[in-house]
């Protein structure tokens, strides 16, 4: 093989060119991140219900669905937290199992048992971790004017404008809110007007409940074709549920004539602030196999956007990874420099020619490029 190679240096030198300029290219296209996209064998369900204490709440919801995950595969235990309104379920597996297909038999399994839970009750969420799904980067949001605190408004834009922009960013996963503050429908009762009806609270809370159903949905079938036919009636603004009407003897009244319905803002359970002033936070979690530096350039760009967009609003980034992932390539950079200079130095000394210290300069890059060239095929990070 070594006489074969030696007499066709023009095809070795052009082979080896090659593979360094791939490798070259191939640095560039590699995802750079602090920590490792390592699993971890754990899957944890989490439940919400409000209005409901932690014993019914495990008696009613959390029960059946622990006795339903018992069944997934590899699993080694189960536990499970309740307290008032809300419930969380950790799935513990052995190490090395495939959590991507775990996740996926979760879900599926827990679709087998929302018949039996409370109609009312939102899907349990399904989270898996991963070592390296620690946010890049905070994004706190607030007022310009100090005096001014965080109204709905503010939350709904939150909600459906800026976490949407950024999750439109194709290096972006997910974007975490917290800290805003959610609505909740007012309803002042004009009791004169209720007692010349004969109506009380009750019957107001009937009629919400009764114009607030799903009914399911039919399967219609025409010749060939079958088609499902969904039955909702459910109030979505406060125009909904102002149209309501409800029975007085012979009479129709709507509830609009006989309360005062208005939004305000629900009681907080959280809070951020930044030096002081309330603000919304975003955690921003990037994927698995993008680039930390192209994330951080397009980010920067969405962010002078939304800053000349809305001027009245402050945004501040903080605990941003990017620096960090700076600093510590620029430290391995300048290891790698300084090591290769002092090598070759010193083998300049001792060999005392240029030859073999030069083959030995050229090949240790060449070897670098191509085992990353070998990451890039490899699909490793």
């Amino acid at each position: 093989m070594l006489p074969f190679l030696i007499n066709r240096p023009i095809a070795v030198f052009m082979s080896f060119l090659g593979l360094f300029i791939l490798g070259l290219v191939a640095q560039s296209l590699l995802p750079i991140s602090l920590l490792p996209s390592t699993p971890i064998p754990e899957i944890t369900v989490q439940i919400s219900y409000p209005n409901m204490s932690s014993r019914e709440l495990e008696n009613t919801v959390v029960r059946p669905v622990r006795q339903q995950l018992m069944q997934v595969t590899d699993l080694v235990d189960i536990r499970s937290t309740s307290q008032d309104q809300r419930a969380t379920l950790v799935l513990l597996f052995e190490v090395g199992t495939k959590t991507n297909l775990v996740y996926l038999e979760v879900n599926e399994l827990l679709d087998q048992v929302m018949s039996q839970l409370p109609r009312d009750l939102e899907r349990p969420r399904v989270i898996k971790t991963n070592a390296g799904d620690i946010p890049v980067m905070h994004l706190s949001i607030y007022p310009k004017d100090s005096l001014a605190s965080l109204d709905l408004e503010l939350s709904e834009l939150s909600r459906s404008v800026l976490k949407r922009r950024i999750e439109q960013l194709q290096e972006v996963a997910f974007v975490d809110r917290s800290s805003f503050v959610q609505p909740q429908l007012m309803i002042q009762s004009d009791y004169n007007t209720m007692r010349s009806l004969g109506l009380t609270d009750q019957d107001v809370q009937n009629a919400l409940v009764s114009n607030n159903l799903d009914l399911g949905s039919v399967l219609v079938k025409d010749g060939q074709y079958q088609y499902n036919v969904d039955f909702l009636s459910r109030l979505k603004s406060v125009k909904d549920v102002g149209d309501i009407y409800l029975r007085a003897g012979r009479k129709l009244v709507q509830l609009r004539d006989m309360a005062k319905l208005s939004v305000s803002a629900k009681p907080r359970r959280g809070l951020h602030l930044y030096n002081g002033d309330q603000a919304i936070i975003f955690s921003i979690r990037k994927q698995a196999d993008a680039q930390l530096m192209a994330l951080q350039h397009k980010f920067e760009v969405l962010l002078e956007e939304l800053r000349s967009s809305y001027p009245q609003l402050h945004f501040v980034v903080t605990h941003n990874q990017s620096q960090l992932l700076n600093v510590s390539m620029e430290n391995l950079r300048n290891s790698l420099l300084y090591g290769a200079g002092f090598a070759v130095v010193i083998m300049f000394l001792f060999y005392r020619e240029w030859r073999s210290p030069l083959l030995i300069g050229i090949a240790i890059p060449l070897s670098l490029a191509i085992a990353i060239l070998g990451f890039f095929l490899t699909d490793l990070s």
